[in-house]
């Protein structure tokens, strides 16, 4: 919220500011309440993206593509692109995948690959218990040009395009119980890896921080048509407290979805989707409920995806959980 009030000042108001002061802000290298991952209101069909230990453990293998577009009507506000997907390997192993994109209005933008690697393991013929582990490039860019500055002559002004590229790993536990119950831990950006070309103030700490994110669901069947999931992702990194997303989704005979979801003390949250034959197609709409609401007419998230049938577990009653 600091960066894009501070970003709204220089792109509209065309205020005078340090640029090295934005990045801090940005990339969080100062205590201020703020996260690097990116946002996800449907955490639900990009856990493999929060947690490694996900990938390759679904009774399809799913590939989408999904684009976000945070706090409309915000000059500047954060836009998300990603593309990716994950597969079992054999009963045991999961590979999977995904570029993104994040932008901020033209002047900073992370660029990213993401390989994850799960192993999963059977306890008994209702539970498994899966490891994941994951590798991360970023490219790190922020251009100077894409800012209006009153005094042009100011030297934080006069880097042109500056570029990073770090590399980082993730790290994911993950419990299933009859594909019901999933309880999932994971911490991202486990290297926490220092970001040296960026303009900052001398003498700052420029890395990254490490985050950490707690999963809980349950899938309820209510009957043969009608099935209910509660979902908790818990969200905390070492400089923040925890922010916690609740959310309610309900299944019509595998092929209508409604949800919704709370955001703490920051967003309501309305969710929708579809599923024909192998395709599906999910919509989220963000309703801001902090100081930053008066400012914005919501975030909209849209998800395209195709699941493919996994061999592997073909013989699942429940395909689409």
């Amino acid at each position: 919220f600091i960066f894009l009030t501070i970003t709204k000042l220089i792109i509209m108001k065309k205020s005078i500011l340090n640029i090295s002061l934005l990045c801090i802000v940005f990339f969080g290298f100062t205590k201020v309440n703020a996260q690097q991952q990116t946002r996800y209101s449907q955490f639900m069909w990009n856990e493999f993206a929060i947690n490694p230990a996900y990938t390759g453990g679904l009774n399809y293998n799913p590939i989408q593509l999904s684009y976000r577009k945070q706090w409309q009507g915000f000059s500047g506000s954060p836009e998300t692109f990603t593309f990716g997907g994950h597969s079992a390997i054999n009963s045991k192993m999961g590979l999977g995948g995904m570029v993104f994109k994040d932008n901020l209005g033209g002047a900073i933008s992370q660029t990213g690959l993401m390989v994850n690697y799960a192993y999963h393991l059977k306890l008994n013929d209702n539970s498994r218990l899966s490891f994941g582990i994951g590798a991360i490039v970023n490219q790190f860019a922020f251009n100077n040009n894409k800012i209006n500055a009153l005094d042009v002559t100011d030297p934080s002004f006069q880097g042109g395009v500056q570029k990073n590229t770090t590399f980082d790993a993730s790290f994911g536990l993950l419990y299933k119980y009859k594909d019901k119950l999933k309880i999932g831990f994971s911490s991202l950006q486990l290297i926490q890896s220092k970001l040296t070309s960026l303009n900052t103030v001398p003498g700052s700490s420029s890395r990254l921080i490490r985050h950490y994110n707690m999963q809980l669901s349950y899938n309820f069947l209510i009957n043969e048509k009608l099935s209910l999931e509660p979902a908790l992702l818990l969200k905390a990194t070492e400089v923040t407290p925890v922010q916690a997303d609740l959310n309610l989704k309900a299944w019509y005979n595998k092929l209508i979805m409604l949800g919704v979801s709370y955001r703490h003390k920051d967003a309501i949250i309305a969710l929708i989707g579809a599923k024909y034959k192998n395709m599906f197609l999910g919509y989220s709409y963000d309703i801001s409920t902090s100081k930053i609401k008066t400012y914005n007419t919501g975030s909209h998230e849209i998800v395209l995806g195709y699941h493919f049938i996994s061999k592997e577990k073909s013989k699942s009653a429940n395909p689409l959980f």
